[in-house]
């Protein structure tokens, strides 16, 4: 019989876990109850408005090792779920910690919806998860697939991302490398 899964479920805002997260939330709760999954907590944290918190909270998941899966939700510019991703994976160099990532809806204003999804789905060098078969983890019903997806759904090794250097020119040498490299494109 495999372990069960340890799951954590992070939301940018308690309007997104209100409005959008019930579903889900009793989803997971009645696996808690029946000891099919630990659940180690619910937390509402926004990468904006307390990044100092998240950061420390993805650390000590990091060291402790004691969650497999990171539920991570927002709406907007939902910079949390690939944030968390990108943290575990280029800060940390996390292996073990898998991230599935929802895109909250916003009703009044689809543009929002739009970018959340966005936001999401084209982070580079992801190894989050943000779709099953169903499509993308959007809205409500997304927000239940993405828990139901954390407790029965296929997780593949975590490789690291790759890696990118820092470079820092001066404005005439930016100026330069813009130039060489318009002239090289023209070539092609």
């Amino acid at each position: 019989m495999n372990p069960k899964r340890r799951i954590a479920v992070l939301v940018g805002s308690n309007n997104d876990l209100l409005t959008q997260g019930y579903a889900g939330i009793a989803f997971l709760a009645k696996l808690v109850l029946a000891g099919e999954i630990e659940l180690l907590g619910v937390e509402t944290m926004s990468v904006h408005g307390v990044h100092d918190e998240w950061r420390e909270y993805l650390g000590e998941r990091h060291a402790k090792q004691d969650v497999d899966i990171i539920i991570a939700g927002a709406g907007m510019a939902a910079h949390l779920p690939g944030m968390t991703d990108a943290v575990l994976g280029h800060a940390l160099k996390d292996q073990h910690i898998h991230v599935v990532g929802v895109s909250f809806e916003d009703r009044m204003d689809k543009e929002n919806t739009l970018a959340a999804e966005l936001s999401i789905s084209r982070v580079p060098g992801k190894r989050l998860v943000c779709s099953d078969a169903d499509g993308q983890f959007t809205g409500p019903n997304g927000f239940l697939r993405a828990c139901q997806f954390a407790v029965w759904g296929e997780f593949g090794t975590l490789d690291l991302p790759k890696p990118r250097k820092r470079e820092s020119r001066t404005i005439f040498e930016t100026l330069q490398f813009i130039e060489d490299a318009a002239k090289a494109a023209l070539q092609k």
